[in-house]
């Protein structure tokens, strides 16, 4: 990944660490919590219920749709990318056509880490296609 950003922006290896240094972190924390922040909640019993064991499960909610920026596309993807997943959510990743090796390389990772059903899940395209992207309709947007 810091290859593709050197490519990309030219910057200084430490700015790549620093984008990429973020996300591990995050990485890190969600593994070490999301055990437990999936766990069942069981809730106070009352009169309706008293024969029942009550309890909130957490599900997840749907899909999420990231669209990143051209600047810092690494951690602006992965950041919101993290929790997304550790939530069990189907995740849409739309990087800027200006970071195009940036999209490219996501691409591949997607494809090469996830489930192959979900690996189209790595959308980099242009502007067009967000009408199609968020909504189905291709004459949106």
């Amino acid at each position: 990944m810091s290859g593709t950003l050197k490519v990309q922006f030219q910057n200084p290896q430490t700015t790549h660490f620093l984008e990429i240094a973020n996300a591990i972190v995050e990485i890190d924390y969600m593994l070490a919590n999301v055990d437990e922040w999936s766990k069942p909640v069981t809730v106070k019993k009352t009169f309706a219920n008293a024969l029942d064991q009550p309890m909130l499960v957490k599900d997840p909610l749907g899909v999420v749709l990231i669209i990143s920026p051209w600047n810092y596309p690494v951690s602006m993807i992965l950041l919101p990318l993290i929790p997304a997943i550790a939530a069990g959510n189907t995740v849409v990743i739309k990087p800027s056509e200006v970071s195009a090796n940036t999209a490219a390389t996501f691409e591949k990772l997607v494809s090469k880490y996830f489930e192959p059903v979900r690996s189209h899940d790595c959308h980099c395209s242009g502007l067009p296609s967000y009408g199609q992207l968020c909504s189905g309709n291709g004459s949106c947007g």
